[in-house]
């Protein structure tokens, strides 16, 4: 067999071949072998032969429902059944019955009644054709294509005829005179040689080599993978991708050890029925370890894969790493336990992570990271994605952005993050905007140490109650740089454990030039959850620290129906200085407030139009 793009030459001729010489060839999607002999009656044509006489041709006329024929000139004799041709004769108009005519010259009965003066007719039964008249006869056979067929007026074939489904047409009639048409005809019986247009994607044998030349894709099966669950089948996917790098599994559960993906890779996907489990090898336990990594890749895709590693035997590892890649993109992947992380993006350039579901893990759902400040993951769009934590209180984020810049993360849900839901650290821009997070153990949105991001129109939501939370429901935090540039507009936050929303720092840092609007907050410090200054210290919207400056807040709202918040909005110095400077506008807050009041703020903050309603 030789290799794809290989020549292949110095055949011998065709007379050398022996009836029993073996063909290899593909029939119905899969690799058959046949010998000459059976080729060749497969490929035989069963010629047939049709032929068609004369019909009478006689001078008549139409009275009525009556013919009569005055003269009798050549051909078969008139019958009933036979349609008559002529250039007055109705269209369709058969013989009946017979008069005084018995074949020739006579009276005969006609289905049609109208009137036509003497002239020349024919007629013609369904093996018959009316020289002069006929333009097409309807064949018995079916040859496909007039390609298939010989034609013959008596002795001399003829070129100019069509073939439309079973009638043959003649150009433009039977010429007067002819007494016989032949055609003689057989359609070719073809190994595995579909109609034009018959073949497509869909009807093409999954998993048959036809399908992956046509599909342009290899099949780890071809390279020695099992597929059966127990035997690494690392080292078979590793010579598919070397032999091309586009490779689609076929169902089965493969087991794979810890491998390295070659940069040559452009595509790795599965049809519905893969499932990708730890080999052996795999190491278990907490110690953290990589499972399958993706590394310099160049405007690849790895999609529509499943992976099982429960994060009780494979906690410390990471399922899926991509790392120091240009356009890499990870579509529709299901990881149902996905150990510690499960989809672990590093040093990238404008990944992209679609659609992909992350069920039971114990560190980060999906995480994009560069390494420092200077050295950043850029471009990342997360978006479309569920998470499922286990709801422990470990480090343990649903989607999370590290050292990034200019990431995108949208329209993701995030459940039971044992830490955060979504969250950004050490970011230089980015932007969070219209996911949700339900029953986080700690915020439902934390962005730490970073500017410009942009967080917009996010959910943070827990039972009444509280459900996990112990914690802010979204917080902005100064830790060991300022945040600058942060824009905050348009949250939803219900029943976190304590505060709503709130921008914090520690000692010589915090949150400035960060305008914080149109954000609504409901019963929240459900639990009354008192972090650094006490249960007695909290709010619906709170701001903490002395680094918490020049912050315009607007159009804000807190409601707290259930009488568990200190204050709606609230200045405080919580072991790290009191803000200062900051704008509230156009605010509003609505409840009973265990404080006595629905503000507390300091004297260096601006206060203008709010609605303070006890």
């Amino acid at each position: 067999m030789a290799a794809i793009g290989e020549k292949l030459s110095d055949f011998p001729g065709a007379g050398q071949v022996q009836p029993n010489d073996l063909f290899y060839l593909s029939q119905n999607g899969e690799d058959v072998a046949a010998t000459a002999s059976q080729v060749q009656a497969a490929l035989a044509v069963n010629n047939a032969r049709e032929t068609f006489i004369a019909g009478p041709t006689f001078t008549g006329s139409i009275s009525g429902n009556t013919l009569t024929v005055s003269a009798f000139s050549s051909g078969a004799p008139l019958a009933v059944g036979q349609t008559l041709f002529g250039a007055g004769v109705i269209a369709a108009t058969t013989i009946t019955a017979l008069g005084t005519g018995t074949g020739g010259t006579g009276t005969y009965t006609v289905s049609t009644s109208q009137t036509v003066s003497s002239e020349a007719m024919g007629a013609a039964s369904a093996t018959q054709f009316a020289p002069g008249f006929s333009t097409n006869v309807t064949l018995s056979g079916t040859y496909g294509t007039i390609n298939n067929i010989d034609l013959y007026f008596d002795a001399g074939p003829q070129l100019d005829c069509t073939l439309i489904g079973q009638t043959l047409g003649f150009n433009p009639i039977v010429p007067a005179g002819v007494q016989q048409v032949v055609v003689i005809g057989g359609t070719a019986r073809a190994v595995a040689a579909p109609s034009a247009g018959s073949v497509t994607d869909d009807t093409l044998a999954p998993g048959s080599n036809v399908y992956f030349v046509v599909k342009r894709t290899a099949d780890p099966r071809t390279y020695g993978a099992v597929g059966n669950g127990v035997t690494d089948d690392m080292p078979a996917l590793l010579r598919a991708i070397a032999a091309n790098p586009e490779v689609e599994f076929t169902p089965g559960t493969y087991a794979l050890n810890p491998g390295t993906l070659p940069s040559t890779l452009r595509l790795l996907t599965a049809r519905p029925g893969v499932t990708l489990v730890p080999g052996p090898g795999v190491p278990t336990g907490s110690g953290l370890s990589t499972w399958i990594t993706a590394s310099g890749l160049s405007n690849a895709e790895i999609s529509g894969l499943q992976f099982q590693a429960p994060s009780a035997t494979y906690s410390g590892l990471t399922a899926l790493l991509v790392a120091n890649s240009t356009d890499p993109k990870v579509l529709d992947l299901l990881l149902q336990g996905a150990g510690y992380n499960g989809i672990s993006l590093a040093l990238n350039s404008r990944a992209k992570v679609l659609n992909c579901k992350v069920l039971d893990y114990k560190g980060s759902g999906i995480v994009a990271s560069g390494s420092s400040l200077s050295v950043l993951d850029v471009g990342v769009e997360i978006a479309h994605c569920y998470t499922l934590g286990n709801g422990t209180s470990t480090i343990a984020n649903g989607i999370a952005a590290i050292y990034g810049i200019d990431f995108n993360i949208h329209d993701n849900k995030s459940e039971n993050a044992g830490t955060f839901g979504f969250a950004a650290a050490l970011c230089a821009s980015g932007i969070l905007h219209s996911n949700t997070s339900v029953n986080s153990v700690h915020e439902a949105l934390n962005v730490e140490d970073s500017n410009l991001i942009k967080v917009h129109g996010n959910k943070g939501r827990w039972p009444a109650g509280g459900g996990n939370s112990i914690d802010f429901g979204m917080s902005f935090f100064g830790n060991t740089q300022n945040c600058v540039g942060l824009e905050v507009i348009g949250n939803d936050v219900c029943n976190s454990g304590s505060s709503g929303l709130a921008y914090a720092g520690s000692v010589g840092f915090g949150v400035q030039h960060s305008p914080m609007r149109s954000n609504n907050v409901l019963n929240c410090n459900a639990k009354k959850a008192g972090v650094a200054g006490g249960a007695d210290n909290l709010a619906g919207i709170l701001l903490s620290g002395s680094l918490i400056q020049s912050n315009p807040l607007a159009q804000n709202t807190v409601t707290d129906v259930i009488g568990t918040l200190t204050y709606g909005f609230a200045e405080l110095n919580q072991g790290v200085g009191m803000p200062s400077s900051n704008e509230l506008v156009a605010n509003s807050a609505f409840g009973t407030f265990t404080g006595g009041s629905a503000a507390s703020l300091s004297v260096s903050t601006k206060a203008a139009v709010n609605s303070w309603q006890i």
